[in-house]
């Protein structure tokens, strides 16, 4: 299997051969009364003669407000079914095609409950991440798999431009409910490879290695590690009787795991190490490393194939495919697009795979070099695509609007789920958690808000020290690696002059003079600058006359107009001599929004060749 392959799985960096695609024609009914539990929904689901529900077919993975799913409802309904026969049945578990089947569920927005059989088989609370049911226990002949979906207009759920009105607003768009990602289902042995990431240090050639094993034979905790745990706790202690300690005869069952990495000169590299326990860390070092020809930039994005088998005994048990890069810092001045990931006829999810490789293409064709993927969690494959293309990509997590103890216990998990699941792309040059304070209003002068805000920065360091941290893009900066400012100023002569001084404001170290339109503060109440680089991470976002949408500031009458207010801005951009990038707002159309370089059909509207000229690309 080739790193060509893997951008066909939906999740590209932990592939097996045999995997079945469970997107298609699904059944589906709302619940406004919420009775399908009363009703044991999940035991019979409803049929089309059934008089007291409405089951409609629904294509999945869109959600039912968009018109490719075949139902295009756009009103809120709290609650959702669905329904569908798995392709599955027990005997070809037991004849060989593989000893679990797990049913991955790439993105349900926003709480999920399923049952195989009438089974509860496992439940999910967030819209934007991964997750899994092992269906293996309660699988029959024939088989069926219910899904409950809980959305709504809660404020405390992270949510993004979903609205919470009957109305689209402002830049607020049609809410997303249910499926909205890929759904699929792989076979896998008895004891399997569940997890990996892989650490790279472009300098030394070497990577950490972290793989996470499943099954029923393995170990959790390693002998090694439970005497190491041991010494510590029991130190200074005398302890009679049995300590817990175990031999490694005792506690090793025999696993072990080999690993081959082909870099991009076509070299491969094995390494092969044991498995005591169900988390192996291991560090090899790929020989005569050069970071100049081996490193991942975007100007020459190379990868590294890897292959992950695992043994016990003699016998080869599970193999995954996975790829990895290693990551030089940027240092690239950043041309940014703010992309938001939305199609006319399908919402949030894209018509087709293929419609994520040619946004990465139509990036790359205008001229820039990163994309800052606004208030939603994108498709993995289109990190994929990035990675192998070298666009370099913001991993922003989609807003709350309140701040509460909820709200608090609804978004750190998640966040959590998204750094996790995204890390090991090259192509993630920053994490941006919030936007704009929404989720954080009073974050300017509130110390609790402040510090959650805080939280969140270290939270995400502890799990990938590598790359920034954008804890609150636009304005009011508690604690943030890069210092991102939001300005949609229309007189490209006022937006040049007002970021040459604030560049001068904050290389003097006077932050207290930094204001956006006079109104947003860069920084919170008593939060200092420390040297951080800058950015204007949104500005732009003209709108042709005519259009039936919006645009920021007035509308350009022509698209010659149009064009040069936009070119005029780049060039007082580019006159800013001490900041690091910008981002430019936006890539496409979005439904009521209509200020993008393409339109909701995702087809330019100015030439790619005009906005490379603009950055003086041309």
């Amino acid at each position: 299997m080739t790193i060509d392959d893997l951008g066909k799985s939906p999740r590209p960096q932990l592939v097996r051969e045999k995997w079945q695609d469970l997107n298609g024609i699904w059944d589906f009914c709302y619940d406004d009364s919420e009775r399908g539990e009363r009703s044991d929904w999940y035991r019979k689901f409803p049929s089309e003669e059934d008089d007291d529900a409405e089951v409609l077919k629904i294509r999945v993975p869109f959600a039912p407000e968009t018109q490719m799913s075949g139902i295009g409802d756009t009103a809120l309904h709290e609650y959702c079914w669905y329904h569908l026969e798995l392709p599955v049945s027990k005997s070809e578990l037991e004849e060989g095609a593989g000893s679990r089947y797990l049913i991955h569920f790439e993105g349900v927005d926003h709480k999920a409950t399923v049952w195989i059989n009438g089974s509860f088989a496992g439940e999910h609370v967030g819209g934007y991440t991964r997750w899994t049911v092992d269906a293996t226990p309660f699988l029959a002949e024939i088989n069926e798999v219910v899904l409950k979906v809980e959305d709504s207009d809660d404020l405390s759920q992270p949510r993004g431009k979903q609205r919470w009105k009957d109305s689209s607003f402002g830049c607020w768009y049609e809410q997303t409910t249910g499926i909205w990602k890929s759904v699929w289902a792989e076979f896998v042995p008895k004891n399997y490879i569940d997890e990996i990431f892989a650490e790279t240090d472009p300098v030394s050639g070497e990577i950490s290695l972290d793989i996470t094993l499943k099954g029923d034979n393995i170990p959790r905790n390693s002998s090694e590690e439970l005497a190491e745990l041991d010494r510590y706790l029991f130190e200074d202690a005398v302890i009679e009787g049995d300590s817990g300690i175990r031999t490694e005869e005792e506690h090793y069952a025999g696993f072990h795991l080999k690993v081959e990495v082909t870099a991009p000169d076509g070299q491969v590299h094995a390494f092969v190490f044991g498995a005591a326990s169900e988390k192996v860390s291991e560090k090899i070092t790929i020989p005569e490393f050069d970071p100049v020809t081996c490193g991942w930039t975007p100007e020459k994005p190379e990868l590294f194939e890897m292959k992950i088998s695992l043994y016990r005994g003699g016998d080869e048990i599970d193999t995954v495919y996975s790829y990895f890069a290693f990551r030089i810092e940027c240092r690239n001045y950043l041309r940014m697009v703010l992309d938001q990931g939305y199609w006319r006829e399908s919402g949030l999810t894209p018509p087709d795979a293929d419609a994520l490789l040619k946004d990465v293409e139509a990036i790359l064709a205008f001229g820039f070099n990163g994309v800052r993927v606004h208030q939603k969690i994108e498709d993995e494959r289109f990190f994929y695509w990035c990675d192998r293309l070298g666009v370099m990509a913001f991993c922003e997590m989609p807003s709350m609007y309140r701040f509460d103890e909820e709200s608090i216990q609804r978004f750190l998990p998640e966040w959590s789920e998204v750094v996790r699941q995204h890390r090991m792309h090259p192509c993630v040059t920053a994490w941006v958690p919030v936007n704009e304070s929404w989720g954080v209003p009073e974050v300017l002068k509130d110390p609790e808000q402040q510090d959650f805000l805080r939280s969140i920065y270290y939270e995400t360091k502890a799990l990938d020290p590598a790359r920034p941290v954008i804890s609150n893009d636009g304005w009011e900066h508690v604690l943030s690696d890069i210092v991102t400012i939001h300005d949609y100023e229309g007189d490209a002569d006022i937006l040049g002059a007002r970021y040459r001084e604030i560049v001068a404001d904050l290389s003097s170290g006077d932050a207290e003079k930094c204001r956006k339109n006079g109104v947003r503060e860069v920084f919170a109440h008593g939060v200092k600058y420390r040297g951080e680089p800058v950015m204007l991470s949104e500005f732009g976002g003209i709108a042709l006359s005519g259009s039936d949408g919006w645009g920021y500031g007035k509308k350009a009458g022509t698209k010659e107009e149009m064009c040069e207010r936009i070119s005029a801005m780049f060039r007082a951009v580019h006159s800013c001599g001490e900041l690091c990038g910008y981002c430019y707002t936006q890539l496409t159309d979005v439904q009521q929004e209509k200020n993008g370089l393409m339109d909701e059909e995702h087809r330019p509207k100015i030439e790619p060749e005009v906005v490379r000229g603009w950055m003086g690309l041309e």
